[in-house]
């Protein structure tokens, strides 16, 4: 009898592991399965997270280490909008930018304007890092945001060419879907970037403006064709010499 005691004792001790386990222990688990699993098995660890009660509390504390980016899938997935006032004020210190994109597919309309306006405040700020520029710049389109032309130009001193690059990208959008020309001036410092990559993106660019266009400002882009006719780099001047009238 004493042995069945203590066998019926272990069985209800591994029965209660068994049922608080997946809660404890296996969020990051259930994470891993949003991809590469199929649909059925991605529901079930929906459902799991869910139920989870402390769940908000492991996704904040695993914020900004190793589970960086599980913890903002699970607040992207599960539409998390209760975390949105931690990631405003966490992305500060985000060194991926995958803060902003996560942010963008949980804000509402009505809350646009004010992340727009955090998000100018953050991409003039130097503790904001590359990737969370980029990542900035990325978003901006959507939130209809005007930035200033000079503002812009001012982005060509960050060091990173990555941002330099998305600034350019950014301009493009403006010229080319918004129908904002005053935007072709962010080209003169991108043609004399230090960086090949940018150089070749500004004239990837200047190829895409409408001939109306390049023809109503054929000094602005005579000038910049004439900086690029001596690059150094072979690819730069080639298509420099494509691009000449």
């Amino acid at each position: 009898m004493r042995i069945l005691g203590w066998i019926l004792a272990l069985s209800l001790v591994r029965a209660a592991f068994a049922a608080s386990a997946p809660h404890d222990i296996a969020w990051t688990d259930h994470a891993r399965r949003f991809t590469g699993e199929s649909a059925r098995v991605r529901e079930k660890s929906i459902k799991a997270l869910k139920a989870d009660p402390n769940l908000e509390r492991k996704l904040r504390s695993a914020y900004g280490t190793n589970d960086h980016f599980l913890a903002l899938d699970v607040i992207s997935v599960l539409r998390l909008r209760s975390l949105l006032p931690f990631l405003r004020d966490a992305s500060i210190r985000d060194r991926t930018g995958f803060s902003y994109h996560v942010m963008n597919s949980l804000l509402t309309k009505k809350e646009l304007p004010a992340y727009r306006d955090l998000y100018l405040e953050r991409l003039a700020n130097p503790k904001s890092s590359p990737a969370a520029k980029m990542a900035i710049l990325d978003s901006l389109p959507r939130f209809r945001a005007e930035v200033p032309v000079s503002r812009l130009v001012a982005i060509f001193r960050d060091p990173s060419p990555e941002v330099r690059g998305s600034a350019l990208a950014f301009a493009r959008h403006q010229v080319l879907s918004e129908r904002r020309p005053e935007y072709i001036e962010i080209l003169k410092p991108a043609i004399e970037d230090d960086a090949f990559q940018v150089r070749l993106q500004a004239l990837y660019f200047l190829g895409e403006i409408p001939k109306r266009l390049r023809t109503a400002r054929a000094k602005e882009f005579d000038e910049i064709i004439g900086r690029c006719r001596q690059d150094p780099v072979a690819s730069v001047r080639n298509l420099c010499q494509e691009l000449a009238p």
